[in-house]
């Protein structure tokens, strides 16, 4: 992945246009809300998700693959339930 440096101006109101190519990279469209994550002296800066779902995509990546991947451990939950169906 490319990191690309853009400069953007503040309005004496504190408010910037962002650039192209951020727009570009982020698929914003007139009307948009972002969400700007602010970690001590850093901002990210998100498009905001527009689902709930869309916004716990790969929420939880890491749990699922200690566990062997979600197809496995839902094929030994399958397993445990039908042995104690019979």
């Amino acid at each position: 992945m490319r990191m690309e440096v853009i400069k953007a101006k503040l309005s004496s109101k504190y408010q910037i246009t962002l650039p192209r190519r951020v727009r570009q990279a982020l698929g914003l469209q007139p009307g948009d809300t972002v969400v700007l994550v602010v970690s001590e002296d850093t901002v990210k800066l998100r498009r905001a998700p527009k689902t709930l779902t869309e916004y716990m995509e790969g929420l939880g990546k890491e749990v699922w693959a200690s566990l062997g991947g979600s197809d496995k451990y839902l094929d030994s939950e399958r397993e445990q339930w039908d042995s104690k169906i019979s």
